[in-house]
């Protein structure tokens, strides 16, 4: 069994690499610029609960209906769990593996971005943007793997269950014990300016116009909600700007 593909050599497969890894690879195969990297696949989730036996006890805390009020509770202990286990020594060498290969194709020391794909997000039936933690600017190999744990542990973050709370009937087809994130390893650009792009208009659902926002630097202060981006709109046809 393996657990870490190159970006470039995987094929898209949602259970395997999450929404936003199965996203990437796609890109890459349209011939989209995307910045090198791999990723860890659901195997290595797996691997890391059944070391850790830590799947029955989350199956524990997540099998009773819980309400709001439970919700800290619950991801409190289950996030202390998480950082008292180990990665497996096998899942480690293979990241190390990766990690060298891609270092090596640069002269100078690179910063990385550790980004949480969660199996159900960007799916048909469920969105799961920006429930998952991601993280920036990561220089050491020792960070790298704190941050691939801190990506598995957001899985049950607070705001992540309280979306799945919210989601009602809607996911009663959905077992959280089911729940698998991949992570994905790329090199960081450290961009002078950077953007989300919805390709509808999110304000007033037009599914003609595609909605941007944008702002200085890197976009993280975008998805974590730290700022007030600057917004533009744009004709999807004719791909005029129609408000900025």
């Amino acid at each position: 069994m393996t657990y870490v593909e190159t970006l470039t050599n995987a094929q898209p497969n949602l259970n395997l690499y999450g929404g936003k890894g199965s996203n990437l690879i796609e890109m890459i195969k349209l011939g989209i610029n995307v910045p090198p990297g791999f990723i860890l696949n659901t195997n290595a989730y797996r691997k890391f609960l059944e070391n850790s036996n830590l799947r029955e006890e989350i199956s524990k805390s997540l099998s009773i209906e819980y309400s709001p009020k439970d919700i800290l509770i619950i991801s409190t202990k289950i996030r202390e769990s998480f950082l008292k286990s180990q990665i497996p020594y096998e899942v480690i060498k293979e990241i190390k593996k990766a990690y060298n290969e891609i270092c090596l194709n640069f002269t100078s020391k690179i910063s990385f971005s550790v980004r949480s794909s969660a199996n159900i997000e960007d799916s048909s039936k469920f969105s799961f943007a920006g429930q998952a933690e991601s993280y920036l600017n990561i220089i050491t190999f020792k960070k790298i793997l704190e941050s691939i744990k801190n990506c598995w542990i957001s899985l049950y973050s607070p705001n992540a269950l309280l979306y799945l709370l919210h989601l009602g009937k809607n996911a009663k087809n959905l077992s959280l014990i089911d729940l698998e994130m991949a992570v994905i390893i790329q090199k960081l650009v450290k961009s002078q300016i950077s953007g989300v792009l919805f390709t509808a208009n999110v304000i007033n659902n037009a599914t003609d116009e595609m909605l941007i926002n944008s702002t200085w630097g890197l976009g993280d202060t975008i998805t974590s909600n730290l700022i007030i981006p600057d917004l533009v709109i744009l004709n999807k046809n004719k791909f005029d700007i129609t408000k900025y």
